[in-house]
């Protein structure tokens, strides 16, 4: 039987708070450029839809 080595995921979370989807350019480009939260977010998880009661808490 063959062995897998099983290397423990590397998991980065960042969690801003208080701003709209526009101060990040992963989602709207108009108004600042974010390219290292870019990268992270091509590469990765970017939320798309986030329904809150209240719209400044939402990831």
């Amino acid at each position: 039987m063959a062995q897998t080595s099983h290397k423990p995921m590397n998991i980065v979370y960042i969690m801003s708070d208080d701003h709209s989807y526009q101060t990040i350019s992963a989602y709207d480009k108009r108004f600042i450029e974010t390219p290292n939260i870019d990268w992270l977010a091509k590469h990765g998880t970017r939320f798309t839809n986030s329904f809150v009661a209240n719209s400044l808490s939402g990831p």
